[in-house]
């Protein structure tokens, strides 16, 4: 029997539109959601699940349309805020995605269904993924406001991880909040792998830091004594510290420790 059967149910017809969804399986998808849509258009989830296939195709204005549509019929469909904030975003528009955002948030804290351990955690993911957005969008600061308030969200419990933190911090050239977000890292894990370190030591140089940038070096020559990366790295503070001196001068804009790319290891995170 054929989906588009008189005798097919909009559940049934649903429920595999849902199952094509969710496997990737768009193309197959999105002819039962057209007619869900059509026949059907109480029904906001086959306008989300649209929304989706459009913003994945390229299509702006119409995921718009059906990310707005499936709001309308459900406005607490907090998947289509998300997916509404993204399209907004990419194209520029973040006052309007903010303010999706924070109706989808409102949202949220009225659902009476939720306790209130449910409600903080749906609304510390929608944070962490407006961050993410804000982001790619080179907007930085607002990244990590919304990182913070994720946390926030969950009691200081942190689920993001520290390359994306860092890529952050680096992007504003917070590189103070790096070195002590690096700090916590270290204090808090019993194995840290080298790169860590240097990751540290680089944003200690960044921090005008050049002394404890050596210490940091030495102590991950004394725990990995083959670390070849640690031991050039060294090198070339040495080098810095003495030119600074020699000349008897404070750390300043005008003074970069030159490395040759792939030299860093925080390279990686740019």
């Amino acid at each position: 029997m054929s989906l588009y059967d008189a005798n097919v149910s909009d559940k049934e017809r649903l429920k595999k539109a849902e199952e094509y969804f969710n496997q990737g399986y768009l193309d197959q998808a999105e002819p039962l959601l057209i007619s869900l849509a059509k026949n059907s258009p109480h029904l906001a989830p086959p306008f989300y699940m649209l929304g989706t296939i459009y913003y994945e195709k390229g299509k702006f204005k119409r995921a718009i349309s059906c990310y707005k549509k499936s709001l309308e019929i459900d406005p607490q469909l907090t998947d289509s805020a998300i997916g509404l904030s993204v399209v907004l975003n990419d194209l520029g528009r973040y006052e309007q995605a903010q303010e999706v955002f924070l109706t989808a948030q409102s949202y949220i804290k009225s659902e009476k269904k939720l306790v209130g351990s449910q409600i903080e955690n749906k609304i510390a993911e929608l944070h962490l993924e407006l961050s993410r957005l804000y982001l790619d969008n080179k907007s930085p600061d607002k990244a990590m406001d919304n990182i913070m308030n994720y946390e926030r969200c969950l009691g200081g419990v942190t689920r993001v991880s520290l390359k994306e933190k860092l890529n952050i911090f680096h992007s504003t050239s917070s590189f103070k909040s790096a070195c002590y977000e690096l700090e916590k890292y270290i204090k808090e894990n019993d194995q840290v792998e080298p790169e860590v370190f240097m990751w540290l030591s680089e944003n200690q140089y960044l921090n005008r830091q050049p002394l404890a940038a050596s210490q940091t070096c030495e102590r991950t020559i004394r725990m990995f004594p083959d670390y070849e990366k640690a031991k050039s790295f060294l090198e070339k503070l040495k080098h810095t510290i003495f030119s600074l001196n020699s000349q008897n001068k404070n750390i300043n804009e005008n003074i970069v420790l030159k490395t040759n790319k792939g030299d860093s290891p925080y390279e990686k995170l740019l």
